[in-house]
């Protein structure tokens, strides 16, 4: 079922297009346990994880290592004191694009 809006001029097609509703985990976890400040520290993680290499690559090269992770830290630290405060206010809806995509014959 290739989309009309695919470029014909590609060397590949896209055979199939599906997206996912996701549940977000953290939030399920909080509103069964009640706990913000385990809700915080896990999306905390999950959003260093995600997200720290490319949030953080555009600082300037002439920081030390130190102040670099003085930033860095401090981002972690605002961001999990946020969440804390209000769990629901941070909940994602994620969704999944799933796509096969295959080369054309020549």
């Amino acid at each position: 079922m290739p989309d009309s809006n695919f470029p014909q001029a590609s060397a590949f097609s896209l055979d199939h297009l599906e997206e996912l509703a996701l549940p977000d985990v953290y939030v399920e976890e909080f509103q069964q346990g009640g706990d913000a400040e385990a809700f915080a520290e896990a999306y905390t993680g999950f959003f260093k994880a995600a997200f720290e290499p490319c949030l953080f690559v555009s600082l300037r090269d002439t920081r030390t290592p130190e102040s670099r992770e003085d930033v860095i830290d401090s981002f972690s630290e605002k961001l999990r004191t946020a969440l804390a405060q209000d769990p629901e206010k941070y909940s994602c809806h994620w969704r999944l694009q799933l796509m096969l995509i295959s080369k054309k014959q020549e």
